[in-house]
């Protein structure tokens, strides 16, 4: 137990040394996980020996992070994206996997060999991009989109990849990495077709019931164990488990449970994702630098360059302009994370030299840590040079995607606002804590989702970030004030709307700058223009009567928050909310004078 306590320490002890540092000086997180690993493994202070079993454990973040990217994809985002995911990702690989094929064959390996590295270098780092995409708030960008569309392609090839190494190496498929040939695809095929129902028929239900009676722990256990059950499964028929949990993601991405799930996975993927970084630095060995001083280096910088420069090429010929396609092609420099799994499978099937694949796979560790640094330099020359057409972009600037408006709470009060949005073509991301709440609402086709907005990781996933509008109509008025305070610490940029629940809470939200509508006060003052219909008067005086009530009242009740700030004493007290009704009635015994007035001088 005590070594396990020990590993642990230093894990976390290396971490929040490195990263913060690293964050500071401009790198981002992914180079200090990075530096931290180098400093941890056999090649700095040896802290850790086996540094291969940490890295199988850490693998597991990428699933994860596999899981999350399907949930952000509804399969009419995903068909959106066709031309950018098999066209611009396919030419990226066909054109990155000849290329480094080509070298490697003139350098003297066989077709067969060549034709491994090739592929194996082609893919990039999805971990690593989308880490500094998101730090850079690049996500959403259109050059984004296309980075993130590539990504995405690589990760469905590296399944037939997978399956073509055997082959290469002349086994046939006879090792036991899944099923081959014609009944191997049946198997794939009806194993998917199976995935598909269960999402739809099972896996929705079970949420539901967790949603309902479970609380937020058994709703993490319940998301934890459909991800190991996906990649278990896949891994089980010769599919790349990442690429499993990846369609389970897309499945869930249109379902009410889609925010809840990512924040439940979220934190999970975040730690492995840290302690996969962590185990490629660990397995970076500095003595082949010592024996190959200048060689691979010189490998490395040839590498990163010639995928850069193709790569800026493709981008350009897709339309981006220069200081897009200069993105493009830095965000994708690199090796990847699957690349060390398809040189770990030729090891295995004697394809490949394991001094060989010792030397490829320290490459791309290098490679990794170039592109945050090249990032770094693109940013500095930036500010040196803000008006360089090759650097500048049309996509510097984070650009909301999707929604722009978060409405909280879809009851009495919020389901108003959400349908007169809808009408008016703007569809909010609505969340919601009620379960069937949100169940029947989606059944009538509203765009809503079961989480619990005073949560600030759920206003996260929500978009908060990119979004210009919050709306706040909760029934707790101490929920409504937890959400605008999470809001405006964290996101001062966002406008906040809120429903006030009295008038006194109405003055405390105009104090720090949100706009607040009192819930009753309008339907009250509706009812009342109605009832002096009722007793005589004219439409067109009852409406005069009630603008001039409204009007005289909004006045009263700024000039109640200037007494308050003035005086300093808390106004909730029930005295002092009697001293206001008081206050109040002597106004409106004014009111008759001031209409008859109003009234006659028209």
């Amino acid at each position: 137990m005590t070594e396990y306590l020990i590993q642990i320490l230093i894990y976390t002890g290396a971490t929040a040394a490195m990263v913060p540092l690293f964050n500071r000086l401009g790198f981002g997180s992914v180079l200090g996980y990075l530096a931290a690993g180098l400093i941890l493994g056999p090649s700095g202070l040896a802290l850790v020996s086996d540094p291969e079993l940490i890295l199988h454990v850490a693998e597991f973040g990428v699933v994860l992070m596999l899981f999350l990217i399907g949930l952000e994809l509804k399969p009419s985002r995903l068909w959106s994206l066709r031309r950018l995911v098999i066209g611009l990702g396919g030419l990226q690989v066909l054109g990155c996997t000849l290329a480094f094929a080509g070298s490697a064959y003139l350098l003297g390996l066989n077709l067969a060999q060549a034709t491994g590295v090739g592929m194996a270098l082609a893919v990039s780092s999805t971990a690593l991009v989308l880490q500094m995409m998101d730090e850079s708030k690049l996500r959403r960008t259109s050059c984004g989109q296309s980075v993130f569309s590539v990504l995405l392609f690589q990760d469905i090839v590296v399944l037939p990849m997978l399956a073509l190494i055997p082959f290469l190496a002349g086994s046939g498929g006879d090792a036991a990495h899944g099923p081959q040939g014609l009944s191997g695809a049946l198997i794939i095929l009806l194993s998917v077709g199976a995935m598909i129902f269960l999402g739809r028929v099972v896996i929705r239900p079970v949420f539901q019931v967790l949603a309902h009676h479970g609380g937020r722990e058994v709703f993490t256990a319940g998301a934890i164990f459909l991800v190991v059950a996906a990649s278990l499964w896949m891994h089980q028929i010769g599919v790349s488990m990442a690429l499993g949990t990846f369609l389970v993601g897309v499945l869930l991405a249109d379902s009410q449970f889609r925010h809840e799930l990512e924040i439940s996975i979220q934190p999970f993927k975040g730690l492995l994702l840290g302690l996969f970084f962590i185990s490629v630095g660990m397995s970076m060995d500095l003595g082949l630098i010592v024996k190959w001083p200048w060689q691979i280096p010189l490998g490395v910088l040839l590498a990163v360059g010639l995928k850069l420069g193709y790569q800026i090429w493709l981008g350009y010929r897709f339309g981006m302009m220069k200081g897009d396609a200069l993105l493009f092609g830095l965000m994708l420099s690199q090796g990847g994370e699957f690349a060390f799994v398809l040189l770990g499978l030729a090891k295995t099937t004697g394809l490949l030299d394991s001094g060989f694949v010792q030397v490829l796979n320290f490459g791309i560790a290098l490679s990794m840590i170039s592109t945050p640094l090249l990032f770094r330099l693109r940013q500095n020359l930036m500010t040196r040079y803000p008006g360089g057409a090759l650097l500048r972009t049309e996509t510097d600037e984070a650009v909301p995607h999707g929604h722009s408006v978060i409405l909280c709470g879809f009851g009495r009060f919020g389901q108003v606002i959400g349908r007169l949005l809808h009408g008016c073509g703007t569809d909010p991301v609505v969340l919601d804590n009620d379960a069937n709440q949100v169940e029947t609402l989606r059944r009538a086709g509203f765009p809503v989702y079961l989480g619990d907005p005073v949560r600030t990781d759920v206003l996260h996933a929500a978009g908060a970030a990119e979004a210009r509008l919050l709306i706040v109509t909760m029934d707790s008025e101490e929920d409504i004030n937890a959400i605008i305070h999470q809001a405006q610490k964290y996101w001062p940029h966002l406008k906040i709307l809120a429903r006030a629940k009295s008038r006194q809470h109405a003055m405390d939200l105009a104090q720090i700058g949100v706009g607040a509508i009192r819930e009753t006060f309008e339907s009250s003052l509706a009812l009342g223009e109605m009832a002096l219909r009722e007793l005589g008067y004219g439409a067109y005086r009852a409406h005069r009567i009630a603008g001039i009530f409204r009007r005289d009242d909004l006045k009263f009740l700024k000039q109640q928050m200037e007494r308050s700030q003035a005086d300093g004493r808390p106004a909730r007290l029930a005295a002092e909310e009697r001293r206001m009704l008081a206050e109040l009635l002597k106004e409106d015994a004014l009111l008759h004078a001031v209409i008859e007035d109003d009234v006659d001088a028209e």
